[in-house]
């Protein structure tokens, strides 16, 4: 929820839905400014990595804070042209620290069997509008 300057809410939902509708309220430019912030880094990262020979990413995984809002996550999806990703682990550090003992205790081959086996996917966010 962001606050109006009416003193009353605003839901990230209703402000995604008005932006993919083309209708514009109050609160939408600052959502509208946060995106395009993202998008412009985005866009400077897929710069760097085709001067350097890299493919852009199909996917963004995101976990945690940032993985819990889900209008929030289809508006980046739409912002940035991408599948986004939203994995069943809320901290994936301590999942990685999870899979690292289970490896060294000789239950998985790997780190990377561990986290195959750990971590799924929970939902894809794929891009449905045009920002």
């Amino acid at each position: 929820m962001v606050e109006s300057s009416k003193n009353s809410t605003i839901s990230y939902q209703k402000l995604y839905d008005d932006s993919c509708s083309g209708e514009i309220q109050e609160g939408f430019e600052i959502l509208q400014a946060i995106l395009n912030d993202i998008n412009s880094s985005y866009q400077t990262l897929k710069s760097i990595l085709h001067k350097n020979g890299i493919n852009e990413p199909s996917e963004i995984v995101i976990t945690g804070g940032q993985a819990k809002n889900s209008a929030w996550i289809q508006k980046r999806a739409d912002t940035l042209g991408v599948k986004i990703v939203v994995k069943n682990c809320e901290d994936a550090e301590l999942v990685g620290n999870v899979c690292c003992a289970l490896t060294g205790m000789g239950l998985f081959d790997n780190i990377k069997k561990a986290a195959d086996e750990i971590v799924q996917t929970r939902k894809v966010y794929y891009p449905s509008c045009k920002i």
